[in-house]
């Protein structure tokens, strides 16, 4: 069954969840603190665990980098259930001035470089949140 996205009360810095997008299903770990959501992915690469990051904002505008990435992201922009611009590729930056990958979106889904693509992934595409236990 489908959850809200309102975790801003949690006190856990990691939710563990499922994304499904379109007809693809990801395992989504979510920053839920201010200091999760700063270091994202940086230093970091997706296991068994979660293949897919999760940012649940209150607004809209939303503007990315890859300081500090150690591999390339593709950023998936999503307002109201619906992707509306994908960040294909964003190379990782390991010196200022780091590029800004900007879109609409009151989540951010990251995942590795080159999945989009490869999973067929598009603006349009539904988004669905999932408890892990309800999939």
């Amino acid at each position: 069954m489908p959850i809200g996205l309102d975790w801003r009360g949690l006190s856990i810095a990691i939710v563990r969840m499922y994304v499904q997008i379109g007809t693809i299903v990801l395992k989504a770990a979510v920053p839920t603190t201010a200091d999760g959501k700063r270091k994202g992915m940086m230093g970091r690469r997706f296991d068994s665990g979660f293949n897919c990051m999760v940012f649940v904002f209150d607004d809209d505008q939303r503007s990315f980098w890859m300081k500090g990435c150690i591999i390339p992201l593709d950023m998936i922009f999503v307002k109201d259930g619906v992707v509306t611009s994908i960040a294909h590729m964003c190379p990782p930056c390991i010196a200022d001035p780091c590029p800004s990958y900007k879109g609409i979106g009151q989540q951010v889904i990251e995942v590795e470089g080159g999945v989009c693509r490869q999973l067929g992934i598009d603006v349009g595409d539904r988004v669905r949140y999932y408890e892990k236990s309800a999939v």
